[in-house]
């Protein structure tokens, strides 16, 4: 019994010690998706000072919880 859980062990630690981790993605293609994203907020929301609505219910605004 020792032997099989030494053996699966050995098997689990060869498997995920071969495994690869997922690759970056460019540095560049992120900078451009953050600015596309800032872009549509500031656009969208020119006075961030204006209440929300959502579900016929007034808001008020905070900056933060439109970022999210």
């Amino acid at each position: 019994m020792e032997k099989r859980i030494t053996l699966l062990f050995i098997i689990v630690f060869l498997y995920f010690g071969f495994a690869k981790a997922q690759n970056l993605p460019n540095q560049k293609e992120t900078l451009n998706t953050i600015v596309k994203v800032n872009d549509y907020f500031m656009k969208k929301y020119k006075d961030y000072r204006t209440p929300s609505y959502v579900n016929n219910v007034v808001r008020p605004s905070n900056i933060w919880t439109r970022g999210v």
